[in-house]
């Protein structure tokens, strides 16, 4: 078990927070007056939608990513811990997730000798790389893995390790940058958080060494998720090492330099929202971190503070790069899980989740699609009566229209895609068919009686 020290951290809060919090109250309650007056429903941000694929186990803690093979997508789980949620239960099983077929599968276990949580998988090219990770023995004592998994999509098995990592690492940030080097951000190694920011070469199989983040409790931190846009590396939230590892909100981020990307510059800011062992993810302008919790919690998910089991926070937070420590907005009260060591990004809106922790610390076995509506979308006013649904959602082929009493007046039905450019047009009847489509995230339009009507599906 990770033993509190004495040193204590601050949590600062911003001085504006309730009123913005009132701001808030207030435009959504003038959202649902205006929207019970003129019959007009607003595109969500976020879908959130159990996939029913449930996984062959449940799994926390799970280092999740994703793989492409001859234009098929998969996903993939690598260790974790099971729904007994003690030392005994950290393993190192593997899964595979074939989303065309809609089917888990065990794959080969990780090549090392004792389990692992915490762990962090990349995606660059036909390999996976699973880094670091730590294992938890009888005693509670706890061991940080050096270790370099690498793992072929088109093989599907693992190849021989890559180089160790020189300092072993745990509950780490990890980013790919020019699809060549893997950032292993701070974290935590055997007995403290460490300040260092180790970069793999893939191409190379050798460590570069960047510049640390600086030492002390604003950036030092494990349980913190970060994503890379553009030339920019973010990260937020986690653990600080002092009297109960009390949570972080701070974001902190740096350019990155490619012709050097040992360089980096950091900066910080904070907020007073706070976040642990989140997703995290980038689109358009945008960096999200997706579940967690709000309190700091051991490996069975009980609070490091004595609180007891600790709940997920149910959360997206989204931060805008052009202004990244200022513009943050909420999206609250949605279903995710908590304890999350990466998502898989299946295109540049659709996302998915496996596994994780759930209310009441249950070990999830859910596969949860993450579906994210673009801005330039997100503000359209569509009509959407009751009687209007699309069937199967998500679909393969054929996309029905299950409103018989008024298909046949519409004028036709257009398929856009995420950017809103239009895929397919055709003259409307009770189906189209979406076959030729890739797969990935689109909003089906048309028009009836001069209103405009639009829904969202996926497409396997």
């Amino acid at each position: 078990m990770r033993s509190p020290t004495d040193k204590a951290t601050s949590i600062f809060l911003c001085p504006f927070a309730y009123f913005r919090e009132i701001f808030n109250l207030m435009k959504i309650i003038s959202f649902i007056v205006i929207s019970l007056l003129s019959n007009v429903v607003y595109t969500q941000v976020w879908e959130i939608e159990d996939l029913d694929i449930p996984m062959p186990e449940g799994v926390s803690n799970n280092a999740v990513t994703e793989g492409l093979l001859d234009g098929k997508m998969y996903v993939y789980s690598f260790g974790g811990i099971d729904n007994s949620k003690n030392h005994e239960g950290i393993h190192l099983k593997s899964f595979k997730l074939d989303l065309e077929n809609s089917t888990w599968e065990s794959i080969e276990p990780l090549p090392d000798d004792m389990g692992k949580i915490a762990a962090g998988a990349s995606t660059i090219g036909d390999t996976i790389y699973i880094i670091g990770g730590y294992h938890v023995f009888p005693n509670g004592s706890e061991l940080s893995s050096s270790k370099v998994h690498r793992f072929s999509i088109s093989q599907n098995t693992f190849l021989a390790d890559g180089m160790d990592i020189p300092i072993a690492i745990d509950d780490h940030v990890q980013c790919v940058y020019q699809n060549r080097y893997i950032y292993i951000i701070t974290g935590w190694s055997n007995t403290t958080n460490v300040p260092n920011v180790q970069i793999y070469d893939c191409k190379t199989d050798d460590w570069l060494v960047g510049t640390s983040v600086p030492d002390n409790n604003a950036y030092k931190s494990f349980g913190a998720s970060g994503a890379i846009l553009g030339d920019t590396l973010y990260y937020f939230g986690g653990a600080s090492f002092a009297n109960s590892f009390p949570i972080q909100n701070v974001i902190r981020k740096t350019p990155l330099n490619s012709a050097d990307p040992t360089d980096l510059e950091w900066s910080h800011a904070f907020y007073p929202e706070v976040g642990y062992r989140m997703a995290s993810l980038a689109t358009e302008n945008k960096i999200h971190w997706i579940g967690g919790s709000n309190t700091t919690y051991n490996y069975n998910g009980i609070a490091y503070n004595g609180t007891g089991g600790v709940p997920p926070n149910r959360r997206i937070l989204s931060a805008n790069q052009e202004n990244i420590f200022e513009d943050f907005t909420t999206h609250q009260n949605l279903d995710l899980p908590m304890d999350l060591r990466g998502i898989a990004t299946l295109n540049d809106s659709t996302f998915l989740l496996a596994g994780g922790m759930e209310d009441d610390q249950l070990v999830s076995n859910k596969t949860l699609q993450i579906s994210y509506h673009p801005s330039q979308l997100s503000n359209v006013e569509i009509n959407k009566p009751l009687e209007w649904m699309i069937y199967p959602n998500p679909c393969t082929d054929k996309l029905h229209l299950n409103s018989s009493d008024i298909y046949h007046t519409l004028e036709n039905i257009q398929i856009l895609n995420v950017d809103g450019a239009v895929q397919k047009v055709q003259k409307a009847k009770n189906y189209i068919d979406v076959s030729s489509l890739v797969p990935g995230f689109y909003y089906l339009k048309t028009i009836h009686a001069n209103k405009t009507y639009q829904s969202s599906f996926m497409k396997h």
